[in-house]
């Protein structure tokens, strides 16, 4: 990709700038990751919503001696 006369300096920088094109991969995929579970963290769980509505009752019961 780089034009230079050294080859060792022109391999140096190539590598350089792909490790750096993997290392903002790896960031951008930890904050997606991080970012994820903090979402499904504050998501309310469909089935404790579901416990709750059956446990609330609609009717006063009668109490029976």
């Amino acid at each position: 990709i780089a034009h230079g006369r050294n080859i060792v300096n022109v391999i140096i920088v190539d590598f350089r700038g792909l490790d750096t094109l993997g290392e903002i991969a790896v960031v951008m995929v930890t904050g997606l990751a991080i970012l994820a579970l903090i979402r499904i963290r504050h998501r309310p769980h469909t089935d404790e919503v579901e416990d709750l509505e059956m446990t609330v009752p609609t009717e006063r019961p009668e109490i029976v001696r």
